[in-house]
């Protein structure tokens, strides 16, 4: 099928999942199209312009966050679950995004990355990265996996008494470090 769901060009990858296909385009509009060509539903989210966003699928629920907010829908339905405001330290430049994490999410920031609750967005603890990231985490194992503004590769463990386990310094260095 084909089918015109973007009022713009469309960002960033466009992610299936079920019966579905979900997709964001430059002003931030977000919509689900079934597998037929039919549009399931639309949203438009405060993140107008959008650059490099685009939909992250987990649990039955999409993900949009931006330079402006993070929106949490139900996927088959298109209800909004949560709306939680970006800016400044939290805002999501150059492809930053959230990341399925059992059954939270982790929502990265300059300084720390947010665990959130997967429905509603709010935060249920905070960890400290000490140098700062621009860059989305990843997850290993029980474990979570981030290169700090310094180049050096942290493995976190978001359950013990001192968050960072492991420190793996390299010569390589963020580009975005160097634009402030």
């Amino acid at each position: 099928a084909r089918v015109n769901a973007a009022e713009r060009r469309i960002v960033g990858n466009a992610v299936a999942s079920g019966n579905s296909v979900f997709i964001a385009d430059r002003t931030g509009l977000l919509a689900a199209v079934s597998a037929t060509g039919d549009i399931l539903w639309t949203l438009a989210t405060k993140n107008n312009p959008n650059e490099n966003s685009y939909p992250v699928v987990s649990t039955g629920k999409v993900y949009l966050s931006g330079a402006r907010e993070l929106v949490i829908i139900e996927q088959n339905s298109g209800k909004i679950l949560g709306r939680v405001p970006l800016s400044g330290e939290s805002a999501h430049l150059f492809g930053r995004r959230v990341v399925p994490f059992g059954k939270e999410m982790l929502l990265p920031a300059n300084e720390s990355i947010f665990v959130i609750d997967s429905t509603s967005g709010s935060t249920v603890r905070e960890i400290p990265i000490p140098k700062g990231s621009r860059m989305t985490p990843a997850v290993w194992k029980d474990r979570i996996v981030i290169v700090d503004q310094q180049g050096t590769l942290l493995i976190i463990d978001p359950s013990g008494k001192s968050a960072i386990e492991a420190e793996l310094p390299t010569k390589a260095v963020q580009p975005v470090a160097l634009s402030t």
